[in-house]
């Protein structure tokens, strides 16, 4: 029993400090001098960075330890009425956003900051690294990628902990790397040099891939007929992630062309947004019509608004 208790809890602050270990190391090499004894762009010499990093690691996993342990002394009844995932909400605020922003800004405004060479920082004007920031490297969007499965594997220690291991959980966790395989290829979009070195397509692509990580914020319905809880987790998943990946999809096919491989994720944003338009249509019909009977009854404390 203690295994089930601890071991989530364990894994969820491993994925807490994942985005920062390794988005950290990352822009210390690419920030470096040749000595690695400075970092250009941060103008700061490499032992301050390093303190300045393990201040900002550490303050977050205790951070996260305490509101853990906080979040563990509320009772189940009060956390059966949470419309949010307080948990999955702290890790994309504190961990998976600032890691995913601070990469791309260090790839739009420190690295152009780098001297071609350490023998020409005293010309003036002083020649920059510009070429660097025209591509996005497959590291890069790989450590983007593990952001998003740190993300999910939260989600799946925090249901892990609250009901058993079973099939419907391996069912229902299987389910989510359909979304994930759709947040990733959004990601791969990056590596397009064209769209990377254009200001507003690079930073459209990025934000969209954070707010995308919204769509797993909303608690999950205790029944069938919870309303409410249903329909919030619809409107997340239609508004930050398949409505505007359809309109980047559809712009982008616009303007550039689309490969034949590429439609089926135009496909895929397109149905699933008319998917959920009809959910929220049959829950409309099915709120009208629970609330219908109850008023004919006289029982409105039964009807779930």
């Amino acid at each position: 029993m203690w295994a089930k208790r601890i071991i989530p809890k364990f894994i969820c602050l491993i994925c807490y400090a994942v985005p920062y270990i390794f988005t950290g190391f990352r822009i210390a090499e690419l920030l470096k001098n040749p000595s690695a004894t400075w970092f250009y762009g941060l103008e700061t010499a490499a032992p301050f960075y390093w303190q300045y990093f393990g201040i900002m690691c550490g303050g977050v996993i205790l951070l996260v330890i305490i509101l853990y342990i906080g979040l563990g002394q509320v009772k189940e009844e009060k956390k059966e009425k949470w419309i949010f995932r307080p948990m999955l909400f702290l890790y994309w605020l504190l961990c998976a956003a600032p890691a995913t922003l601070f990469l791309f800004i260090t790839y739009k405004y420190f690295l152009p900051q780098i001297p071609i060479s350490s023998t020409n920082v005293t010309i003036t004007p002083v020649p920059y690294k510009s070429a660097s920031t025209s591509e996005f490297a497959d590291y890069d969007v790989m450590l983007l990628q593990i952001n998003i499965i740190c993300l999910v594997v939260v989600k799946w220690m925090i249901k892990l902990e609250a009901t058993k291991l079973g099939l419907s959980l391996l069912r229902e966790a299987g389910q989510e790397f359909f979304s994930l395989y759709d947040i990733a290829e959004m990601i791969n979009l990056l590596l397009v040099v064209d769209l990377f070195s254009d200001w507003l397509w690079s930073w459209t692509i990025a934000v969209s891939v954070v707010v995308s990580m919204l769509k797993y914020m909303p608690a999950p319905a205790r029944s069938d007929e919870d309303f409410g809880k249903i329909r919030l987790n619809i409107y997340f998943s239609m508004l930050f992630q398949d409505l505007p990946f359809l309109l980047i999809r559809l712009v982008l096919m616009a303007n550039y062309g689309q490969k034949p491989s590429e439609i089926i994720y135009v496909l895929k944003n397109g149905l699933y947004v008319v998917w959920y338009i009809v959910q929220l249509c049959f829950l409309d019909c099915r709120c009208s019509n629970k609330g219908n009977r109850v008023l004919s009854t006289g029982n409105l404390d039964t009807v779930d608004w």
